[in-house]
């Protein structure tokens, strides 16, 4: 005699087992598949960077290069990064003014879908999320259906075909639906303040927030200023990104071709580095004093430029929603200083350095804006500010006639700022700063 619920049993198995799997090869994070095709920057954690085509699969990304790369022994063509080291991604970039057209377009195709989708895909969007914020009550719902439709067929469908079935279920809503957050939810589309770890440093950047996975942030629109090292050898001229360098003996001039800002930080040789902190607007120039004998030397920048974001949100928090500001406001947080997280055995050291060239000259004013921009980026705010209040007197001895200082004191005030209307938005309404606290702070240094 045939012993159907055996039978029954093993393709209910092999079937839901088959469903399990397509589901499972079909799932992809919908922040991560937004950039699939792209030409994209990956950073990791440690600092290293790969950029390529990448490819997005439901067990990792695969970036493949443009370029062959030769190793001492062979030749690599991509790079693999599993799903389970997404841990160690520190953010993926895609570069708006690298696109190719037909990318460019596929871009915007995506966006207008995502900001101005029609009713099917408002619809599906809203019965994903219903589905994530429900999943657990339908889990059991599942289950007490299996349990019903299996009495009048008892015989055929056994406990061990019914666990499978409940399992395929529970498979079924985890592809459908994802982590739904009611607050991210209503800021998909609007421009927004995200805070961003980086090198242990908290900052602040504005774009547009697109979409969110349980796992990553997508923001689109970020004038993000991007990390650049630039090759300098002595009597020399060198461009990159819009930047003009010359180096003749100890005399390095800068000059900004691009139509944003540019920050340079430091320059470094094997043996030694040179602090500068100086911001070089655009159509600018600088002129700076080499302290270190170099032949061959490193300037470090921070060069702006427009792309997408995906954050992981272990390193990334939507902060506030923002409003379209004015360039000058856009200015003003890009090269935010941030705040540290663990305070630094190395800033220790290079403090201790600062205040004694200050004890040995006091008018030292290039070291008075160094050491005022590591003071505020470690929360030392009022000592932070004596410092940056005296540079900024003597602005016209330093390279951008104060440009970063100015940056820094606002950042200040907008640091007590936002205190203050913490503290006093239970009781009184809510205080809006305006560009006149900036400017009180501003002339309380300029009559230092």
């Amino acid at each position: 005699m045939v012993d159907w619920s055996f039978i029954a049993t093993i393709g209910i198995i092999f079937l839901s087992s088959l469903v399990a799997a397509w589901l499972r090869f079909r799932r992809r994070d919908v922040c991560l598949a937004s950039f699939h095709g792209f030409h994209v920057t990956m950073e990791l954690a440690n600092g290293r960077r790969v950029w390529g085509i990448m490819e997005v699969l439901p067990t990792g990304i695969e970036m493949h290069y443009r370029n062959a790369v030769q190793d001492d022994s062979h030749l690599e063509t991509s790079y693999l990064l599993y799903d389970d080291e997404f841990s160690s991604i520190q953010a993926i970039y895609r570069y708006a003014d690298d696109l190719s057209p037909e990318k460019a377009k596929q871009r915007e195709k995506a966006i207008e879908k995502a900001f101005h989708p029609n009713i099917v895909r408002r619809s599906l969007r809203k019965a994903r999320i219903f589905v994530s914020n429900a999943s657990e009550s339908l889990n059991e719902v599942i289950g007490m259906a299996i349990g019903r439709a299996r009495k009048p067929v008892g015989n055929i469908v056994t406990e061990t075909s019914e666990s499978h079935l409940k399992k395929l279920g529970t498979e079924a809503l985890g592809h459908v639906g994802h982590r739904a957050d009611p607050l991210l939810e209503r800021l998909v589309g609007n421009k927004v303040v995200f805070e961003m770890v980086e090198d242990d440093v908290v900052h602040e950047h504005v774009g547009v927030f697109k979409n969110y996975s349980a796992d990553f942030l997508e923001i689109l629109d970020v004038q993000f200023p991007c990390k650049e090292r630039i090759p300098i050898n002595r009597d020399e001229a060198r461009q990159l990104a819009g930047l003009e360098v010359s180096a003749e003996n100890d005399v390095i001039r800068i000059r900004n071709g691009s139509p944003v800002p540019v920050m340079l930080l430091k320059l470094t040789t094997t043996e030694s580095e040179q602090l500068l902190d100086v911001v070089v607007d655009s159509g600018g120039e600088v002129t700076l004093f080499s302290q270190i004998d170099f032949v061959q030397a490193i300037l470090h920048a921070r060069i702006v430029r427009e792309l997408d974001m995906i954050v992981p949100r272990s390193r990334a928090v939507v902060r506030h929603r923002a409003e379209v500001n004015t360039a000058g406001s856009f200015i003003d947080i890009i090269f935010d200083v941030g705040v540290r997280l663990p305070w630094s055995s190395k800033d220790d050291k290079i403090m201790a350095r600062l205040y004694e060239k200050l004890e040995a000259n006091p008018m030292d004013v290039c070291s008075m804006a160094v050491l005022g921009r590591i003071l505020l980026e470690n929360g030392e705010f009022d000592e932070a500010e004596d410092w940056l209040k005296k540079a900024y007197a003597m602005r016209f001895s330093l390279p951008d006639n104060g440009r970063s200082v100015s940056l820094h004191l606002q950042e200040i005030a907008r640091h007590r700022t936002r205190t203050a209307t913490l503290l006093t938005r239970a009781v009184h309404s809510p205080t809006i700063p305006t560009s006149d606290d900036f400017t009180v702070v501003m002339q309380d240094a300029a009559d230092v």
